[in-house]
């Protein structure tokens, strides 16, 4: 009779485990070219210029000729998909500044098919969360924007 009574503490511990593992926030790993990683630029933001570096590193530019960045920035792919058009769509952890200063951003990115549109549209969060990314790309919305990859690249 003892024997079928060890099993269980096994067997309940192993059921614990599976739960916590599939509970625990994964990210996408990204390759080393991704389709999001390169210069972007558009003259009508107020953040004129965006690299987007493959080590999860960026750096912000006021002005699209400026060669010194105004901030930087680290990034990390949560989710990489391609809807039926062909648009690569990435939802991203950004943290921007240091200490007190430091920023949470959470973001929908769409890149268009032929890699040439970056749309994206972003929220500010304390603490990064799978539920606080912005569920679609609004023209609309506050914090929408649209760059364009820049002939340099």
């Amino acid at each position: 009779m003892r024997a079928p009574r060890l099993m269980v503490f096994p067997v309940v511990m192993l059921g614990v485990v599976c739960v916590m593992a599939s509970c625990m926030t994964t990210h996408y790993a990204a390759r080393s070219s991704e389709e999001i990683q390169g210069t972007w630029v558009n003259e009508k933001e107020g953040m004129q210029k965006i690299v987007m570096l493959p080590d999860g590193t960026g750096h912000l530019f006021i002005y699209k000729s400026d060669a010194t960045p105004c901030e930087r920035f680290t990034y990390r792919f949560y989710r990489r998909w391609m809807d039926t058009d062909g648009n690569v769509l990435y939802t991203t952890d950004y943290t921007l500044g240091v200490g007190s200063a430091q920023q949470n951003i959470q973001e929908l990115d769409r890149i268009s098919r032929d890699g040439s549109v970056w749309e994206y549209v972003y929220e500010h969060v304390g603490e990064f969360s799978p539920e606080k990314y912005p569920a679609r790309l609004d023209p609309q919305h506050p914090h929408y924007h649209i760059f364009y990859r820049s002939q340099e690249d």
